[in-house]
């Protein structure tokens, strides 16, 4: 299987024509995968008991990852173009696009964090309010990096 460069990245020579800058891959795409489980409990398509039963399993299946012992989470996301074609075998060991599910956990773990510590009064989704928010909260598409993320 190739890579292809979607053709809206690509120069007329075929590279991207700008950079993919991946580090925090994990923050959008961890937190759409988060929100998508949490959405399902939300609105009944899944139990609450359904719900924990399925953190609990993307929290067990990255407890049994080896890569997770040398390859930090970063790394996949940078990676993510080499390891969306790659071959399944041998990517427990490799990691693959960890940053799907490990990043749901972070932002699990984010919310619990939030609710905890604003004792109930906050939860993720006053981050989300805030983070995602544009003028008058509005959805606005802007550039952020890891300080703003946890900054908000």
């Amino acid at each position: 299987m190739e890579w292809k460069i979607p053709a809206a990245h690509r120069l007329d020579s075929g590279r991207p024509a700008t950079a993919l800058e991946g580090e925090l891959l994990w923050v959008y795409e961890g937190l759409t995968s988060y929100l998508g489980y949490l959405l399902s409990a939300r609105s009944g398509l899944w139990t609450p008991e359904l719900f924990r039963e399925n953190m609990a399993l993307l929290a067990a299946r990255q407890d049994q990852r080896a890569g997770r012992t040398w390859r930090p989470l970063v790394d996949t996301c940078v990676a993510a173009q080499l390891l969306y074609p790659s071959a399944s075998a041998g990517s427990s060991w490799r990691r693959s696009v960890d940053f799907y599910d490990e990043g749901a956990l972070i932002w699990l773990e984010a919310d619990t964090i939030i609710r905890r510590k604003s004792g109930g009064k906050q939860s993720l989704d006053d981050f989300c309010r805030s983070f995602l928010g544009g003028q008058d909260a509005k959805p606005a598409v802007k550039p952020y990096d890891l300080e703003e993320v946890v900054n908000t």
